[in-house]
């Protein structure tokens, strides 16, 4: 239901920006051939991934959703899968593709596959093409669902990442950044080193004073 709430929202949304875009003397119009294609299939396709930050060496999931926002149902959909470099990426699994006789107003289909990124770095998105007939004996239709653009991490990175979010937690939110964590590091490391220098000091200041002490007592033992 939720899912269906937000497929809802987009179309929604679609429409208005639809109707804001046009002109006065077309609005009408416009609005009509919106509504045409509505009373259709029309299809929706979206890529949802577990994060945009991947780990190098690690799998993630890929969910490819399709909803038909139109008022019709949809018949011969294919699903023709991003196309992921394999030398980048390590197929694990899953299906990326697929194939529908028929898909009503209102439902969503989807596939779910498996990634494991084999380099670190930002990629660009990917899209994956779907083909449907929109009513019968109508030209076929195509849509298409892009990736968002990712950022795969090697593993050195995400614990770095980590160790910054853990270190940004514990200093209420103070210290976020590399920069920030050495500036914080070298003053650190100045006031342990003045407090070490002055501790230094004082402990060879007392010893200094209870030497001559003990020089003192032993000539008066003398003298006596």
């Amino acid at each position: 239901m939720g899912s269906n709430r937000g497929w809802l929202l987009f179309v929604a949304l679609l429409a208005l920006s639809v109707t804001a875009v046009v002109n006065a003397q077309d609005d009408v119009d416009d609005q009509d051939d919106f509504m045409n294609i509505v009373e259709k299939a029309f299809l929706l396709v979206r890529h949802k991934i577990d994060t945009v930050e991947l780990v190098q060496g690690k799998n993630t999931s890929v969910v490819v959703e399709i909803y038909n926002a139109g008022n019709s149902a949809a018949t011969d959909i294919k699903l023709i899968g991003a196309e992921w470099p394999l030398s980048d990426f390590e197929d694990s699994g899953g299906a990326a593709s697929g194939s529908w006789n028929k898909l009503s107003p209102g439902a969503t289909v989807r596939v779910e596959y498996f990634l494991t990124p084999k380099t670190s770095g930002a990629y660009a998105p990917l899209a994956a093409k779907v083909t449907y007939n929109p009513e019968s004996d109508a030209q076929t239709q195509i849509a298409y669902g892009a990736t968002p653009t990712l950022y795969i991490l090697s593993p050195t990175q995400k614990l770095m990442r980590t160790a910054l979010n853990m270190g940004s937690y514990l200093s209420l939110g103070m210290v976020r950044t590399p920069e920030q964590w050495l500036w914080a590091g070298s003053t650190v490391g100045g006031a342990a080193a003045l407090l070490g220098g002055y501790w230094a000091f004082t402990v060879a200041t007392d010893a200094n004073k209870r030497k001559k002490y003990r020089q003192a007592l032993e000539e008066v033992t003398k003298m006596s």
